[in-house]
């Protein structure tokens, strides 16, 4: 590996610890919109790094590891407020069929007979 390309994956390998490092200290904060942002800003870096993967040393590989190691807290997160969305839909649609049984369903232009016997 050349020093440019060494340079280079210094600098993309800087800007993923950044943006982990700070995922992980905003993490209590963070909703399913800044997760989105993240992944995709991640995503993008991990593509950067592609054609550097035969070419990177021990301490380069050394750092993605460490950098992985925050997607365990990262990934718990995620989880959880895919959680609290799933209860969230759950309770909405039992609250919508509880809703519908007591609902009268007519038509506003209809006419009601009511025959004695």
């Amino acid at each position: 590996m050349n020093t440019e390309d060494s340079s280079h994956v210094s600098c993309l390998l800087d800007n993923l610890e950044s943006l982990s490092n700070q995922t992980v200290a905003r993490l209590a904060t963070m909703e399913d919109d800044d997760f989105t942002l993240f992944t995709e800003q991640r995503a993008q870096l991990v593509e950067a790094l592609a054609p550097y993967r035969e070419v990177m040393d021990n301490n380069h590989k050394a750092r993605i590891g460490r950098i992985l190691d925050d997607d365990k807290a990262i990934l718990a997160r995620m989880h959880a407020i895919k959680e609290e969305a799933e209860q969230w839909l759950a309770k909405r649609n039992t609250g919508k069929i509880q809703r519908n049984a007591y609902q009268q369903v007519y038509t506003a232009d209809s006419l009601f007979f009511d025959k004695k016997k």
